[in-house]
């Protein structure tokens, strides 16, 4: 696990597989100014590229989640109904990490790898034009086809089984 200092505006820990980062403001009720944006964004563009982040959890600490130029948040009532509005993809009662990890193997589980490839693929196509991106994709495409779990996919298929996939 992974950790970074209390004090810092945002707080990270890797652990599961799941990056959680923790808005850490909450004098201001975690309010993002210039240093927290930054912040944010680098960590989420080096979960982009990391491959032991499979999933990343964005929480704020002391209570509040995010203060913003939107007031509407404080009468959605926290989880529920900004999950409702679609303002969150899921409301985890209990314990966070839990949760987080259990969305990530159902969103991610059956093809790990393929998964993976296909969002480094999309920041790629992001910034290069489309015969580089191409090319990316037919050396990811490449790379997956040496993998075990091609290999369990391809021997599952014939047998009418589910793959037991293992990211390797």
């Amino acid at each position: 696990m992974r950790s970074s200092v209390a004090g810092d505006p945002l707080r990270s820990s890797t652990e599961l597989g799941i990056l959680t980062l923790t808005l850490n403001s909450p004098d201001r009720r975690n309010a993002i100014d210039a240093e927290l944006r930054d912040a944010l964004a680098a960590a989420v563009d080096a979960a982009a590229t990391d491959p032991q982040v499979r999933g990343v959890v964005v929480t704020g600490a002391g209570g509040a989640f995010c203060a913003g130029d939107v007031p509407r948040f404080d009468a959605l009532h926290d989880a529920r109904a900004a999950h409702a509005a679609g303002l969150r993809s899921e409301v985890v009662e209990g314990d966070l990490l839990a949760g987080a990890a259990a969305r990530v193997e159902r969103t991610l589980g059956p093809a790990a790898l393929s998964f993976a490839a296909a969002e480094r693929l999309l920041h790629v196509a992001a910034d290069v034009d489309q015969r580089s991106a191409v090319v990316a994709e037919s050396l990811a495409q490449t790379a997956l086809l040496q993998t075990d779990d091609h290999r369990e996919g391809l021997a599952a298929a014939p047998e009418r089984r589910e793959p037991s996939f293992k990211g390797t």
